[in-house]
């Protein structure tokens, strides 16, 4: 168990592999289900996903300095 100041690296892993898969299952739905009424939510959606993607990374990498 991590200790309270320490940083877990896996649950951070855990969490970017989950960011791919959202990611990755999102671009497969709106590509075989196209549509051009929901093409803006899903890119709002895909957007939001690798902001938050992109933040748990940042962290990752201020930890490791």
């Amino acid at each position: 168990m991590a200790k309270r100041n320490e940083f877990d690296y896996f649950d951070s892993f855990i969490k970017m592999a989950e960011y791919s898969y959202r990611a990755a299952k999102l671009l497969d739905e709106t590509l075989r289900d196209f549509n051009k009424e929901t093409l803006q939510k899903n890119m709002v959606t895909m957007h939001e996903i690798e902001h938050s993607a992109d933040l748990e990374a940042h962290e990752i990498i201020k930890r490791l300095a």
